[in-house]
């Protein structure tokens, strides 16, 4: 019982291990946490992820537990934290909207994206392929 168990949990947590080191092997960093953090801008990756602003040169991509809907088509977004700062497995986002009680897309991971504008595109559409490809596999 105890081998099937342990089987099962390897199953499910598999794909969450090969999605981060696909993550890490396009360049980015996990981080717990980004401190300080305003979001003076972002964009949509998909359903499951999006990009903040991080200041000069750096930019954060953020993934989701869950799908995230109506992000695609969302003017703002909110981030209700405490302590200022944005939490991986904490803190959740918010698509501002019409709706009044929008659901919270809570956050997975978090990683630093350390490059020009031309890599963080490049890593957008990475990020958007490496999911879609996930999403046909299940």
């Amino acid at each position: 019982m105890k081998k099937l168990l342990l089987a099962g949990v390897i199953a499910l947590t598999a794909p969450l291990t090969a999605m981060a080191d696909a993550y890490v092997d396009m360049g980015l960093t996990e981080v717990k946490r980004i401190q300080d953090y305003k979001i003076n801008a972002w964009q949509n990756v998909d359903d499951y992820s999006l990009i903040i602003d991080g200041g000069v040169n750096t930019k954060y991509l953020i993934t989701f537990k869950n799908r995230c809907r109506d992000l695609r088509f969302a003017n703002a977004i909110a981030a209700p934290t405490k302590g200022g700062a944005l939490q991986a497995g904490f803190d959740s986002i918010r698509v501002v909207g019409k709706d009044s009680h929008p659901m919270p897309c809570m956050i997975k991971s978090i990683y630093e994206i350390k490059g020009d504008r031309a890599f963080v595109s490049d890593i957008r559409d990475q990020v958007r392929a490496l999911h879609q490809e996930e999403r046909k596999k299940r």
